[in-house]
């Protein structure tokens, strides 16, 4: 198998799509840290609390197609329910159009803790229709060729404490509401963990340098491991 192709960041737009029950807002110290490492960086805003997923999916395809013409390409960093948002795009209709995916803690095979928390009641009507996607996720199989897998990487946090996280059944390794196995869930081609907590990974300075080395070269930086 070839290398992963170097991209030189000031040909990359790159999209940053938030999580659920999150804004722009969320993202904006990891757009920082993308622009001073030379990326062109647009954020992505979806109504995630009153959306369904397909909706949500359409408003961030919309944006994405704006911000890079009819016959660009883009590369994507998706947060939590944002990463789950992006796959979906890159399998379907924006297949092709988008390049290097970037999720970070994207609960793929669901979530134990959305599946109690949908179950609370008035907290399903706060965070919405998605919040029934979220605990039943399952995007395992979705349609990706095999170069698109390659240029999935995923980064899933383990800052989660587990005495706490037991007790709602998140079990093994996990950032504190979505596991580790559930983040890797998605055909990938690279993955790395980090010593975070699900609420942190958009704040962390090394989840960053990661989800720039994984744009630039096709594979996260293991040389600290």
């Amino acid at each position: 198998m070839s290398s992963p192709e170097i991209i030189p960041a000031e040909v990359l737009p790159v999209g940053l799509v938030h999580g659920l029950g999150r804004g722009t807002g969320s993202m904006t110290l990891l757009s920082m840290r993308l622009q001073r490492a030379g990326f062109a960086v647009f954020l992505a805003e979806y109504p995630s609390r009153s959306a369904t997923l397909d909706e949500a999916r359409e408003v961030v395809a919309r944006q994405v197609d704006r911000a890079v013409g009819t016959r660009g390409r883009c590369a994507l960093i998706g947060h939590s329910l944002g990463g789950v948002i992006a796959a979906q795009l890159k399998a379907g209709s924006h297949q092709g159009r988008i390049g290097r995916l970037v999720q970070m803690g994207s609960p793929n095979l669901g979530s134990p803790l959305a599946d109690v928390a949908r179950q609370v009641p008035g907290v399903a009507d706060v965070f919405g229709p998605v919040l029934h996607t979220i605990a039943e996720a399952d995007i395992d199989r979705l349609p990706l060729s095999e170069q698109d897998r390659l240029e999935i990487g995923c980064i899933a946090g383990t800052g989660g404490w587990r005495a706490v996280t037991q007790a709602y059944g998140l079990e093994g390794e996990n950032d504190g509401k979505v596991s580790v196995e559930s983040a890797l869930g998605v055909p990938h081609g690279d993955d790395i963990l980090v010593d975070a907590s699900h609420s942190t990974l958009t704040l962390s300075a090394e989840v960053a340098e990661q989800a720039i080395h994984f744009l630039r070269h096709g594979i996260f930086d293991k040389s600290a491991e």
